[in-house]
């Protein structure tokens, strides 16, 4: 009994400090206190943990793809001004075909946006597509075939019930 009782003052201690952390004035909130609620409240507690692990993790990865991006960005817009292009002598069509790309960039998950980047994930897309189409052919063949297997069944078996009829 004194090592349930451990067991729960500890984790009424984790759940406190877990409230806590969420606001002070839940921190001192009264509750009854017995195994079904403390039991509860700490694997509500331990998921609450994961999830802020989760976001901070996908938080984490979104800034450094955004740095990476802005980090691009600021690459290309060098580029153009050494080219004696500022972003403003882009038509609309540029800037749309830019904003695409950016756009196809993020779709590809691409982490290091650079031509040779984009062509080797579009080449692996293609690869994929193409494996895709020759499977969706066989798939296609294959239902034909069970179709015309069908159909000669259903004759057979037309066959059969008008010989059955007969008798």
């Amino acid at each position: 009994m004194a090592q349930n009782s451990l067991n729960l003052d500890s984790k009424m201690i984790e759940i406190r400090n877990w409230l806590g952390s969420i606001s002070t004035e839940l921190q001192n909130e009264s509750f009854e206190v017995n195994e079904m609620t403390v039991e509860y409240l700490y694997q509500l507690c331990q998921l609450n943990k994961k999830q802020d692990e989760h976001l901070e993790l996908l938080i984490k990865s979104n800034t450094e793809r955004a740095e990476e991006y802005s980090s691009e960005y600021d690459r290309i817009s060098q580029e153009l001004k050494t080219l004696g292009i500022s972003e403003n002598d882009l038509n609309e069509t540029d800037a749309h075909t830019l904003s695409e790309l950016a756009d196809i960039g993020n779709e590809l998950k691409i982490t290091q946006p650079s031509l040779g980047n984009f062509l080797v994930n579009l080449s692996d897309h293609t690869i994929k597509e193409i494996d895709l189409k020759d499977n969706l052919k066989e798939q296609e063949a294959l239902l034909k075939s069970l179709n015309e297997k069908i159909e000669s069944i259903d004759v057979q078996n037309q066959k059969i019930n008008r010989g059955s009829a007969i008798l």
